[in-house]
């Protein structure tokens, strides 16, 4: 449990930019510099060519160039990771006010839309010359000017323990590495998670080009070719049954792309921002991390990062042997060679990856999709019920003699799987029948398929007797995420049949019955204000439910009553 709650803390530190230290109570933002002369011979010049960077003192300044800057992050190594590129900027300029003494990033497409941050770059002028000097030292410590992120997680920077680790020029500007020392919050910001050495290190590289908008970092990679196959670095910590997967992954990429032939060569543990392409393995719970750059002048990408994570495979694994399965034989024998169902799973996996990062299969390898008709619908329908009783007939059968036999197969693991299938199944069917007849036929069975898991089709005596099964809440949970999916894609015509749908399953026994339709009416009412066109269909539950409450005490008439009086409360609240 221990282990499980400091991985996750760790994990959650790069969701997060770093914010700027917050002002103590009283105390007023510190005003900007004013424009100042600095003699040449103070100035010590770390890396020369398109772009300068100094230092003065502590801070580290940059020649405010007068061209487009484009930044690439990458988490060199720290908390778990490797390699880790981060969202960057798009192109940028450093925009420059000598009356004030202050310099800002300025969105290089629209230089007047916002300013980055709220401190001003302090501004300063080379003696002798119009040569004007940018102090970048926060921005670079601080690193949240410099790229954004989703979520505020990372906090609690250590101020004054930042450490400038090198600065190398490039082809089209410089590198920059930094350390820098982060004490560690937990997300709910009520305990704090103490690291034994009192601060977490990490290690960031900041690739700077200058140059026009569409350069990137690796644009002189390299032209792919028969006679100079594009090289890939492999990081040194990519464990051997990996690197085995990976080697039958990049064979079958160069049979589909003759032309396009990829070589893996070996790397260090840390492969250098300026790499145009890496493979690399680290500690993270993303299994799978594609990061590409394209330019629509190239044919190959310009730069690509591909981060395979040590999250367990297992789960994956046994979808994967699920969606393979075409008879109960198949299934029982994918099922059970443990070592077979990692690699098959492993081998699709990495060769979807090298598709993805770079580039499509070719045309002649490239299957002519069958054009989407009611028949075709209909017998994807046909085939989807052969599976889902495949399935059950396994989990009744034979599941519990497998969970007992491999130990890598845990019952539980094996009927969440079931479960996770299925719903990727009914948002799939709910996708392809949009804007056909069978939508409203197929929407009944997911309604139908919904209340059997819940009932627990997939579920055995052996789960049921050890507390294996879902909790009614993580029914709930499955349940919304399943109505969410698939609400999102149906059109309002197919839920015309919902209401008299429900109508008669509530004269079925079962309480499964009632969490369905709670679970759709909670999905359905919070997407109304995105989806205006539902409003008849919550009218109609609306009467359905006043019709039902009829005061007998029944449990439908309550379920009833619950309902109608929560659609009410929605309707007088948007009148």
């Amino acid at each position: 449990m221990k282990r499980t709650l400091i991985r996750c803390a760790v994990l959650l530190i790069l969701l997060g930019a770093v914010p700027h230290r917050t002002l103590a109570a009283g105390e007023q933002q510190a005003t900007a510099p004013t424009l100042r002369e600095i003699a040449t011979d103070s100035l010590q010049q770390l890396c020369g060519g398109r772009l300068s960077l100094y230092t003065l003192g502590d801070g580290i300044w940059l020649e405010v160039p007068t061209c487009e800057l484009r930044l690439t992050a990458q988490l060199d190594r720290g908390a778990g990771m490797r390699n880790r590129v981060l969202p960057s900027l798009p192109p940028f300029r450093l925009e420059t006010d000598p009356e004030a003494g202050v310099a800002r990033l300025q969105i290089a497409d629209t230089l007047r839309s916002r300013e980055f941050g709220t401190t001003p770059l302090p501004l300063a002028r080379i003696a002798g010359s119009e040569r004007l000097l940018a102090d970048i030292h926060e921005c670079l410590y601080n690193s949240g000017l410099w790229y954004e992120c989703s979520e505020g997680i990372l906090r609690n920077r250590r101020y004054g323990h930042e450490a400038l680790l090198g600065v190398e020029p490039t082809a089209d500007g410089m590198l920059v590495r930094i350390g820098v020392w982060y004490d560690v919050e937990s997300p709910d910001r009520s305990t704090e998670v103490l690291i034994s050495s009192g601060a977490l290190p990490l290690e960031i590289s900041f690739s700077l080009t200058a140059g026009d908008a569409g350069e990137e970092v690796g644009s002189d990679s390299p032209k792919a070719g028969k006679e100079s196959p594009i090289e890939v670095v492999v990081g040194s910590t990519l464990p051997e049954e990996y690197a085995d997967v990976l080697r039958q992954a990049v064979a079958e990429y160069n049979r589909r792309h003759r032309l396009m032939p990829l070589q893996p060569v070996s790397g260090e543990e840390v492969i250098p921002l300026t790499t145009p392409y890496g493979i690399s393995y680290d500690a993270s719970a993303e299994r799978l991390a594609v990061h590409t750059l394209r330019s629509p002048e190239q044919e190959m990408p310009t730069f690509v990062r591909i981060n395979l994570g040590a999250g367990s495979w297992e789960q994956e694994a046994l979808r994967h042997s699920l969606r393979q399965a075409s008879s109960y034989r198949t299934l029982r024998q994918m099922l059970t060679d443990a070592q077979i169902r990692r690699r098959d799973c492993l081998t699709d996996r990495f060769t979807m990856m090298l598709e993805e990062a770079f580039g499509t299969t070719p045309e002649q390898f490239r299957p002519t999709p069958e054009p989407l008709t009611e028949k075709r619908l209909a017998r994807e329908f046909r085939n989807l019920g052969k599976r889902m009783n495949l399935w059950e007939r396994f989990m009744r059968e034979e599941s519990s003699h497998l969970a007992g036999s491999d130990p890598e197969i845990p019952a539980v693991a094996l009927y969440d799987a079931m479960l996770s299938e299925t719903q990727q199944l009914y948002a799939q069917m709910a996708r392809q029948s949009r804007g056909m007849s069978l939508q409203s036929e197929m929407l009944e069975w997911i309604v139908r398929g919904v209340i059997a898991d819940a009932e627990g089709r997939f579920s055995t005596p052996f789960l049921r007797d050890n507390g294996l099964t879902a909790t009614p809440r993580e029914t709930a949970r499955r349940q919304s995420k399943i109505w969410e999916e698939v609400l999102a894609t149906v059109t309002p015509e197919s839920l015309a049949g919902i209401p008299e749908l429900f109508r008669q399953m509530l004269e079925e026994p079962g309480e499964a019955v009632f969490a369905m339709q709670d679970g759709f009416l909670g999905e359905l009412i919070r997407q109304l204000d995105a989806h205006p066109e539902f409003v008849p269909v919550a009218e109609a539950l609306e009467r359905l439910y006043t019709r039902l409450a009829d005061g007998s005490g029944s449990a439908t008439a309550l379920f009833a009553d619950l309902e109608r009086q929560r659609l009410e409360k929605i309707r007088t609240e948007n009148q």
